[in-house]
């Protein structure tokens, strides 16, 4: 079970603080599938990037079967549409890299990966904007 309580998370800007999520309590159930729903800019990239542990919070908990969370569970993924979950001034190795390092994925199963996808000769691609 995923379970959060008020989970919020508030960036500063120059222009005054953006709350992304403001005070997200919710449980999903093993094996139960939720969606979000919302406008852009309603916070639910930012909410599924704190879950997998891309983001930390500003406040609030997450609890993985009662225990909180606080480091990133290779039990909690997510996959953002289009671009969204990549780095675009990385190139593709160095996407694999960070995003690995944070789930203490084995570095030489990114080459496996790139091999596997058929993308060995674009490692050093860089993504560009998205």
């Amino acid at each position: 079970m995923l379970r959060t309580e008020l989970l919020t998370k508030v960036y500063h800007t120059k222009h005054g603080e953006i709350r992304a999520v403001d005070d997200v309590s919710l449980t999903v159930n093993d094996g139960e599938i939720m969606g979000l729903l919302g406008l852009n800019g309603s916070g639910k990239t930012t909410l599924l990037r704190i879950l997998a542990g891309l983001v930390i919070q500003t406040s609030g908990t997450i609890f993985l079967d009662e225990t909180p969370v606080t480091n990133p569970s290779s039990r909690v993924n997510m996959v953002a549409e289009g671009g969204r979950s990549l780095y675009w001034r990385l190139t593709v190795e160095e996407n694999l890299l960070y995003l690995g390092s944070l789930r203490r994925a084995p570095v030489q199963s990114i080459s496996e990966i790139l091999e596997a996808f058929d993308l060995e000769g674009n490692r050093c691609i860089l993504q560009g904007p998205v």
